[in-house]
């Protein structure tokens, strides 16, 4: 998305999609609504990085899935980006819970080379806290679309963010986050603590929520993600996964890269940037997994 105009009252409804702006989230005034870029555009950009050997593409914006260019929806596009032939994985970042369609599921279900891998911020699990943050949907709801999502894309990891100490959040509204957080079972979490942004409907609400207190459940929301990305991680242990790979791990030297749902893997092998490899996971942690290559596709 660029900054532009107002649109029409034609385009009002496109509008409002493009450009939901949360109580917190100074964003929308600091760089103007959100549009979208005409699909040839798009296209046309996504074809010359293939013609440079590129071997992963992502669609990146605000919110990604609102995309609309007169009847080309996101999931339309997504299909279309994800046919030009050279690119290993395609991918997108980030997604409003109410921007995400069925029909976007069913589109990277079809093609393997499409990731499954959903970031989709959640922010809170309280529904008194998400109205307040006006995100415009409840924890149950939210939890709904990721259910819909894994019932349609095999092995469909989902990420999401998390922002505590937001206005008024007491320790029951936390709980309701650690609750949605572990029923979900995030691959991984960005969490935050609540801080305020100048010229934000938050920023008119009393920043009531001591900081020790944003520190503790800061904490507190971080060990539950760990729990939950180690148990998510072991779901590969004995697995033979593709990989690809993305260059050599800092510490060890070992070869690093992403499966197709977003694990971080470190191996041994020998294989170029922006080849896949498979690789037999036989360790992990809660941010990464370890094995050794079997061989290349």
């Amino acid at each position: 998305p660029r900054s532009t105009p107002k649109p029409s009252s034609a385009a009002s409804d496109v509008y409002k999609r493009q450009s939901r702006a949360c109580a917190y989230c100074v964003v929308p005034r600091a760089r103007g609504p959100a549009v979208s870029r005409p699909p040839d555009a798009i296209l046309s950009e996504a074809q010359k990085l293939a013609d440079a050997g590129v071997k992963e593409i992502v669609l990146i914006g605000q919110d990604v899935s609102a995309y609309r260019f007169g009847d080309v929806d996101f999931a339309r596009l997504l299909q279309l980006v994800a046919q030009i032939e050279g690119p290993k994985r395609f991918g997108f970042v980030t997604s409003h819970p109410l921007s995400v369609s069925r029909r976007l599921f069913e589109v990277m279900a079809d093609n393997p080379r499409i990731s499954r891998y959903l970031h989709m911020p959640a922010q809170s699990g309280s529904d008194r806290i998400l109205r307040l943050m006006r995100r415009g949907y409840s924890a149950e709801q939210y939890i709904q679309t990721v259910q819909t999502a894994r019932s349609i894309v095999n092995d469909l990891e989902v990420a999401s963010d998390f922002i505590v100490g937001f206005p008024t959040e007491t320790e029951e509204d936390f709980a309701d986050t650690l609750r949605l957080l572990r029923r979900c079972a995030f691959v991984n979490s960005f969490i935050f603590k609540y801080s305020p942004r100048p010229h934000t409907l938050a920023a008119k609400m009393a920043d009531d929520v001591p900081h020790p207190v944003k520190k503790e459940r800061n904490l507190r929301l971080l060990e539950a993600q760990s729990e939950v990305s180690l148990q998510r991680k072991k779901s590969l242990l004995g697995r033979t996964v593709a990989v690809l790979v993305e260059g050599h791990d800092k510490k060890s030297r070992r070869l690093r890269g992403r499966t197709f749902n977003n694990h971080i893997v470190v191996f041994d092998g020998s294989a170029a940037i922006g080849e896949v490899v498979f690789v037999k996971i036989e360790k992990v942690s809660p941010l990464t997994a370890f094995g050794r290559m079997e061989g290349a596709q």
